[in-house]
């Protein structure tokens, strides 16, 4: 059944929602996409009362899989996700002109990546819960130079 609160508008299978539905949440959230046995499972669109949304995969009510996640303030990451959370291989975007394309854990750049800013600059190495450390380079249009060793 939807969750207490929510209104759901869809297909059932032996009184859950189960195939293609929608909820909708008294403080506007939304869901549009797939169900299986009561739960979100499969592609599908979130959007939340301050403007993100997310398109991409659900599984046990989990945003997991492939999806993209947009902001209001223009940034958007594109890639894995686990439970909710930014986790594998992916792309993040911030509307100033900055990139990051790389590892993710826990919401986090970890791992290997490149990281670019609006000028050129860029930076590729090793990243640890979100900032550079570890082996790397950083290479600007004028100067080149080795990073944490």
């Amino acid at each position: 059944l939807p969750r207490v609160g929510s209104t759901y508008r869809g297909q059932w299978l032996v009184d859950r929602c189960n195939g293609h539905g929608v909820e909708m949440w008294p403080d506007g959230k939304t869901y549009i996409g797939q169900y299986r046995a009561g739960i979100k499972d499969g592609r599908g669109h979130f959007s939340w009362p301050d403007g993100r949304v997310h398109t991409g995969e659900f599984a046990d009510d989990w945003i997991q899989g492939v999806g993209t996640h947009a902001w209001p303030d223009g940034r958007k990451y594109t890639g894995a996700w686990v439970r909710n959370m930014m986790h594998g291989a992916g792309h993040f975007s911030w509307a100033d002109g900055k990139s990051y394309d790389g590892e993710f854990s826990a919401d986090h750049m970890d791992g290997k990546g490149t990281f670019k800013w609006r000028d050129g600059t860029r930076y590729t190495g090793q990243w640890q819960q979100g900032v550079m450390h570890g082996r790397g380079r950083r290479l600007s249009k004028s100067v080149s130079a080795v990073g944490i060793e």
